[in-house]
């Protein structure tokens, strides 16, 4: 079963923690779940949406011009 996310947000930089964290209150505040992807959980976050069990509706990319 696909567990569903409204947004999913990927970041690599340590700095965007605070921001994310802004972000991610927001987003509750307003009944919308979220999905932090940081390079800990990236391979483990990857597997899921391959295996189908994680999907998200809006895709929040601050990392990939970077390392992720």
């Amino acid at each position: 079963m696909t567990q569903p996310y409204h947004l999913a947000i990927a970041s690599d930089w340590e700095y965007d923690q605070d921001y994310i964290r802004l972000l991610e209150q927001n987003a509750h505040a307003g009944g919308l779940s979220t999905y932090i992807i940081w390079p800990s959980n990236l391979n483990d976050a990857v597997n899921q949406i391959e295996n189908g069990t994680i999907a998200f509706g809006f895709f929040y990319d601050r990392a990939s011009d970077t390392s992720l």
